[in-house]
């Protein structure tokens, strides 16, 4: 990993902390946030579509975090896709 990369993932992590902070306060997982936002800092989620196959792939795993899904989606959508 050189310093372009961590200076990348710095970035995301800012941006990310008010997220984590709204997920903290929704009872929202944070490690699914944590792990959309991963894929979108290694450029494997870079469109809206890409995020909504990524997400119903999550909840066909594990049907109870539906609500989490949307609300998360919801969160990304407005903060990154606007």
């Amino acid at each position: 990993m050189d310093s372009s990369d961590n200076i990348r993932d710095s970035r995301i992590f800012e941006k990310s902390i008010p997220l984590i902070h709204r997920c903290m306060k929704e009872k929202v997982s944070i490690s699914l946030l944590l792990s959309t936002l991963k894929l979108m800092n290694m450029g494997l989620i870079k469109e809206v579509e890409d995020l909504n196959s990524f997400l119903e792939k999550r909840i066909e795993l594990n049907p109870n975090r539906l609500q989490d899904a949307e609300k998360i989606k919801g969160m990304i959508v407005h903060r990154y896709f606007k």
